[in-house]
């Protein structure tokens, strides 16, 4: 039987992108991703011979393993699960994991031989034991599944066992895949020079080591796989081992099928006549997608023209800016779901020479601009970011990241008609960059801002670094900052005081502040009593001036759960809705030993769902 899965509302059962599951010791969390950028967390906590689970505000104490209660409600997710999702899996090696792994094996089986697959996008695993990894593969989606990572794979590694998998797949697989371990040994490479039997599978491979076996040159196969070692890792020299460019009839799809070649004797002044006629362009390009298109203007110079001439609306969904493995990417998505990746410069050599030297990046730019000329044009998501920025120096990368920005604001900006976004989702390191980008997007579009850290690289260095702040005086004074929906700033510190920024039009908030006084929560919980659009405020802080004299401003707790967590309800003026505020000032450590903000959550809800809820008494009618 479930237990929090009936917690959920119908809407959050059934608009869910994301799913990631997190072990930790005698606890798992369950992250459901829905299509906002607040995912929402389920506990299952090991307490005595007893499950703990709990979710927002809601409790509930089951006495069973705690393994076995997360599985009840893991397997009402899967079984009720339309969409295509990404599937994270982060496992801590104990007697467990064992356990874990097995349960999910079953889940995705028991779908399969329900006809009903599972739909995933992008399968992801940390510790996890390969063997368990390349099994499961088989129960999901041949026709969804794009990408396969192993991250840290739980030791012994063996590759073989990834071969083993692969040949055991069936069903029209291709998926690029990954594999990061410590150490490549001689018998791996033996091992991984069988993957390049597998290219009609494996769309994509690279598998990362900080290890390499000193013969790894007479044994590796040259005509199959190069090498590339990054010397300025800032853990080390990294070996990482990808295919060759494959044979072009091999190389994926948008389908992730093998192209067909195509036969035809239609003559080409015919052709011509066709392809060249705007008006006839017209009528083709309604039924086509967007790389189908693509693959259309590579025909000659006239059918790009006429291309060019029609402007056909492309339908892009997604269209994200990455900076990974010292390559230039965008990933572009369609409505249908459908992902095509593209990379700058397209032979794979160093942007350090071919696009920093050129700020304008001319290539990408110009598919960008192609891309997104049409007028009725609307992203669900622009997005840009780095992946992995090792070989830059702290100086270079911001320097290059600042000229990337500026120069899509200008594409942005030549519009005459400004870009209908969504969401906009930024990597940034001061808000001048956002300031290249923000004011150019279409103000009523904009519902979602997001801003992070632009690299993973500088995100860890933030750890050790708990006062840099991020200023949003001039962003906040925007037309799409003041027309947007929902704010998430993640990473950096705010630098303003909460009193002097611009927030209360937000339904959604999750930012993060330097310190959090009892004066901070007043002026929180006076404005959101008055605010029509709130739904829910995360305020995540560092530090605390936060005292007794709270209970003098605001009143007592309705619940105190203990010294550092409390919790408020407070009636919304003439409705049927109450402000619920959860406050923690604990101290918690995250998975990798760094302690996690502070925080105090308002959230606004239905009277139906406080513990101030009397339901109607039945009364008997009497005819």
């Amino acid at each position: 039987m479930p237990y929090a899965y009936d917690w959920l509302s119908k809407e959050r059962k059934s608009n869910i992108l994301g799913i990631k599951i997190i072990q930790l010791n005698g606890k798992l969390l369950l992250y459901l991703q829905p299509r906002t950028f607040f995912e929402f967390e389920i506990n299952y906590e090991k307490n005595g011979n007893h499950t703990l689970v709990t979710y927002e505000r809601k409790e509930l104490f089951v006495q069973n393993h705690f393994v076995n209660v997360f599985f009840e409600d893991l397997k009402m997710v899967l079984e009720n699960q339309k969409t295509a999702v990404n599937f994270d899996l982060f496992l801590t090696t104990n007697e467990d994991s064992a356990k874990i792994s097995e349960f999910l094996e079953e889940s995705f089986k028991a779908l399969k031989t329900r006809c009903s697959e599972l739909k995933v996008n992008r399968i992801f695993f940390e510790d996890a034991n390969v063997t368990f990894g390349m099994s499961v593969l088989k129960y999901l989606s041949s026709e969804i599944l794009s990408s396969v990572i192993f991250r840290r794979p739980a030791e012994p590694i063996n590759f073989q066992d990834s071969v083993n998998g692969l040949r055991n797949l069936e069903g029209g697989y291709r998926f690029q895949l990954g594999i990061g371990v410590r150490t490549i040994d001689e018998e791996d490479l033996i091992s991984i020079n069988q993957f390049a039997s597998f290219s009609e599978i494996i769309s994509g491979l690279e598998i990362s080591s900080f290890s390499l076996a000193a013969s790894y040159d007479s044994i590796l196969n040259k005509d199959e796989f190069h090498t590339i070692i990054r010397e300025k890792a800032s853990r080390g020299p990294i070996c990482i081992i990808e295919f060759k460019d494959q044979n072009p009839e091999l190389k994926t799809t948008l389908f992730g099928k093998r192209k067909t070649p195509i036969n035809s004797d239609v003559c080409e002044e015919t052709a011509r006549s066709v392809l060249e006629n705007p008006l006839l362009m017209q009528l083709i390009l309604k039924r086509f997608v967007f790389f189908e298109i693509e693959s259309l203007r590579k025909v000659n110079r006239g059918v790009r023209k006429c291309i060019d001439t029609v402007k056909p609306n492309l339908h892009i969904e997604k269209y994200r800016f990455l900076l990974c493995n010292n390559r230039l990417l965008t990933d572009i998505t369609l409505g249908s779901g459908e992902h095509k990746r593209l990379v700058y410069p397209s032979d794979g050599s160093s942007v350090m020479d071919k696009v920093y030297r050129e700020p304008t990046c001319t290539l990408l730019l110009n598919d960008f601009e192609t891309n997104i000329e049409h007028p009725k044009s609307f992203l669900q998501e622009l997005s840009m970011k780095y992946l992995s920025t090792n070989r830059f120096s702290k100086d270079l990368e911001k320097a290059f990241y600042g000229e990337l920005l500026k120069e899509i604001g200008k594409v942005l900006k030549k519009r005459e008609i400004p870009l209908k976004i969504r969401q906009l989702s930024m990597g940034t390191h001061c808000q001048m960059e956002v300031m290249e980008i923000l004011p150019a997007i279409d103000k009523d579009s904009l519902k979602i801002i997001l801003f992070a850290c632009p690299s993973e690289q500088k995100r860890l260095s933030l750890a050790e670094n708990n006062d840099l702040l991020f200023k949003v005086d001039q962003l906040s004074q925007t037309d799409q900052w003041k027309s947007a929906e929902q704010l998430v700033f993640y990473d950096f510190t705010l630098k303003e005081p909460i009193e002097e920024v611009n927030i209360f039009h937000f339904s959604n908030l999750d930012i993060l502040v330097k310190t959090l006084s009892t004066q901070n929560v007043f002026y929180l919980k006076t404005n959101l009593l008055k605010s029509s659009k709130f739904q829910k405020y995360k305020i995540h802080f560092r530090e605390s001036t936060i005292d007794e004299s709270l209970h003098e401003l605001i009143g007592d707790p309705y619940r105190t759960i203990s010294d550092e967590k409390k919790i408020w309800y407070f009636r919304i003026p003439n409705t049927n809705y109450f402000i619920h505020i959860v406050l923690d000032t604990r101290y918690v450590k995250n998975r990798n030993g760094s302690v996690t903000p502070k925080s105090i959550i308002f959230t606004r809800v239905s009277e139906e769902d406080t513990p101030f809820f009397e339901p109607p008494i039945n009364q008997l009618r009497i005819n």
